[in-house]
């Protein structure tokens, strides 16, 4: 009699990177030390956004640095041109991945050894189609920053998630997990946005009727090293921007799932009023300049929009496998 083949749900870890060589060869020891129990399937994806500081060079090096036996499959997927956007790069990275479930992660964090299981778990286990945890933050040394966890909440509902969400309580930060399959549905990350593009995919998850379920699990460290592209959410006034941006992406669309009272206590929240005139995405000149006039005594500035010039065209160079054994 022929032996029953059990096949396990593979996971793909998503890592964009740009000019992270300081940095990447953590990241990649910690998803290679994932523990699978053998109910999960890893690989890792790694989307290089043409880096000039000898990224790929680190890259390969860590991975030869790994120790033996090595269970590590790792593939680099090289952009020839640098979009300047995470969002880009992740979708070019979820297109080539093989797994049932994603799971993002910087070039510069660090994944703890049962994530990947654990929220991969409790997907196969219930109708959910994206769980996320919480995470700590640390130093560019890694030193613990006390204060300054990331926790998450089980909303009862998505009227309630969404509410709490755009009035400021809570965020969604890449501590979560989907099924590629969802990602397809809402049209994966919005390359137009520089900011907040993973606050912006829950927002379209939850919009479209999955809320996403809470495990009380600390996922990953967040480094934070003043280099982060999201440093400059350290003047709120920058945060506040960001979100009134995408309060102006779904205010059409919020009164079919919020009270009119719910409706205005987020404009409140977010200082809108009839005077101010929204616009699109907040960009990375924009930012830099309510952070320049916020210094200069100028007051805030309400951002001006963005295009996406990049488009969908693809810009991959070549895939190269970092699997032993790979050609």
């Amino acid at each position: 009699m022929n032996a029953q083949i059990m096949t396990v749900p593979r996971v793909s870890v998503i890592t964009p990177v740009y000019n992270g060589a300081e940095h990447i060869a953590a990241c990649i020891a910690s998803v290679a030390a994932s523990v699978t129990c053998g109910r999960i399937a890893v690989e890792h994806i790694i989307i290089d956004d043409s880096s000039t500081d000898g990224t790929v060079a680190a890259i390969n090096r860590a991975v030869a640095a790994l120790p033996s036996p090595r269970s590590y499959e790792g593939r680099i997927v090289r952009l020839s041109d640098n979009s300047g956007k995470p969002a880009y790069a992740r979708n070019r990275g979820i297109e080539a991945a093989t797994g049932k479930y994603i799971f993002c992660l910087d070039h510069d964090d660090i994944l703890l050894q049962n994530t990947l299981r654990y929220l991969a778990s409790h997907l196969e286990t219930t109708a959910s189609e994206i769980a996320y945890g919480d995470f700590l933050r640390c130093d560019s040394a890694m030193v613990y920053e006390i204060g300054r966890d990331y926790y998450g909440w089980p909303h009862p509902n998505g009227r309630a998630a969404l509410y709490s969400t755009f009035k400021g309580d809570h965020f969604y930060q890449h501590s979560f997990m989907f099924t590629k399959r969802l990602w397809h549905e809402v049209g994966g990350y919005d390359e137009a946005i520089t900011y907040g593009e993973d606050l912006d995919l829950c927002i379209r998850f939850i919009l479209a009727g999955h809320l996403p379920s809470y495990l009380p699990i600390t996922t990953h460290i967040h480094r934070y090293h003043g280099k982060n592209l999201t440093a400059c959410y350290e003047d709120r006034s920058v945060w506040l921007a960001e979100r009134q941006a995408h309060y102006h992406k779904y205010m059409h669309q919020l009164p079919l799932h919020l009270t009119p009272d719910q409706i205005s206590d987020i404009e409140d929240a977010l200082q809108i009023t009839a005077s101010i005139h929204l616009n699109g995405p907040l960009s990375q000149k924009a930012a830099a300049a309510i952070v320049a006039r916020k210094e200069t005594g100028s007051g805030l500035v309400i951002h001006a929009f963005e295009k996406n010039k990049r488009g969908r065209e693809s810009n991959l160079d070549h895939d190269h496998c970092l699997t032993s054994g790979c050609s």
